[in-house]
């Protein structure tokens, strides 16, 4: 049985548009594979720059709350010791040597109250000094900084070591 020769051209003519066209497919999928694959990496590298400009945010955010709170102690505590002792020291009446020597002892634990003050306003802006003492204490140490300024009311679970 012979096949006729003019189903033998077609077959070799379809053949061939299938070969032909295969490759075009193929490129044409390679091409939007390559085009997702740019697409993709803007997109991620557009998602890095956005979490690297909200981690500078929070950066300059937590810088700005630590100078507020510099503020806030410098103000609210050592300056209201130093403002007490300043007060404590005018009315010092040289005439009466008992009141002389119970005002100097409460004007020595006012300077010392503020000495410590300042002391831990330090370890505060004292980087170093955090990372020594571990992150968990170093978390408690800024809390305890928030729970002072009376505005927060904070809750802290120190996970089990």
């Amino acid at each position: 049985m012979q096949v006729p020769s003019k189903e033998i051209l077609s077959l070799i003519t379809l053949t061939s548009i299938i070969f032909l066209i295969a490759p075009l497919f193929l490129m044409r999928y390679v091409l939007l594979y390559n085009k997702k694959k740019r697409k993709h990496s803007e997109e991620k590298l557009l998602m890095q720059e956005a979490y690297e400009t909200e981690l500078l945010k929070t950066q300059i955010e937590v810088q700005e709350q630590t100078l507020k709170t510099v503020a806030y102690d410098l103000h609210d505590n050592i300056g209201q010791l130093l403002s007490l002792t300043a007060v404590t020291l005018s009315t010092i009446d040289v005439n009466d040597p008992r009141a002389v020597a119970e005002k100097i002892a409460f004007i020595t634990d006012l300077t010392q109250r503020s000495i410590d003050e300042v002391k831990i306003l330090s370890k505060l802006l004292h980087s170093e000094e955090l990372i020594r003492m571990g992150l968990i204490e170093a978390i408690m140490f800024e809390l305890n900084w928030l729970q002072r300024s009376a505005q927060f009311a904070i809750t802290f679970n120190k996970p089990d070591q």
